[in-house]
C-alpha cells in the first residue's frame, strides 16, 4: 500500500496529529522524504492538523471517555502536540468541570459497584477508579465525602 492510501486508511477511523502519522509511516518502512511530502499533502487539505486534532481529542474524552484535564493534557503531548497548541486548545476548553466530569463518573461507577455492600471497598474502589483518570486527590476526596454522606 503506499503511503497516500496508508495516511487515508488512518484518517478514515479517527483524526491523528502530525506525530501519530508520521510515526506510523516510519514504522512502516517510508523514507523520510516521502512521509514528509505525504503530510504536507495532507496539511494543505486540512486533513492532518494538530490543533483540530486536540479539539477533536478533548471533545472525544469529555463526552465519551472522562480522563481530567490533566490526563488530557499528557495524552496530547504523548501524541506529539507541541505546549503552544495544547495551551491554545485548552484556553478553548477553560469552561469544562472538573468536578462535574467526576462525578459523572462516579455516578456511573457506584451503579456498577451495586453488589458491594462494604461501604470502605466501595469507596477505595472509587477512589482508585478517579485517580487512574487522572483526577486530583483533593477533588477526589471532596467528590467521595459528598458521596457517601448523601447515601
Amino acid at each position: 500500500m503506499d503511503s497516500f492510501r496508508y495516511v487515508q486508511l488512518l484518517l478514515k477511523y479517527r483524526p491523528r496529529s502530525e506525530y501519530e502519522i508520521r510515526s506510523r509511516l516510519k514504522i512502516r518502512g517510508y523514507e523520510d522524504e516521502e512521509i514528509k511530502e505525504v503530510i504536507n499533502k495532507f496539511k494543505k487539505l486540512d486533513l492532518i492538523d494538530d490543533f483540530n486534532f486536540a479539539k477533536f481529542w478533548i471533545n472525544f474524552r469529555v463526552s465519551h471517555n472522562p480522563k481530567s484535564m490533566f490526563y488530557i493534557e499528557m495524552e496530547l503531548k504523548k501524541k506529539g502536540l507541541s505546549d503552544e497548541i495544547i495551551k491554545k486548545t485548552f484556553e478553548e476548553f477553560k469552561n469544562i468541570d472538573e468536578k462535574d466530569l467526576a462525578f459523572r463518573l462516579i455516578e456511573k461507577k457506584v451503579r456498577n459497584l451495586g453488589k458491594v455492600k462494604d461501604p470502605l471497598v466501595k469507596e477505595r474502589r472509587l477512589y482508585a477508579y478517579l485517580q487512574r483518570r487522572g483526577f486530583k486527590y483533593g477533588l477526589i476526596k471532596e467528590l467521595m465525602q459528598d458521596c457517601f454522606r448523601n447515601n
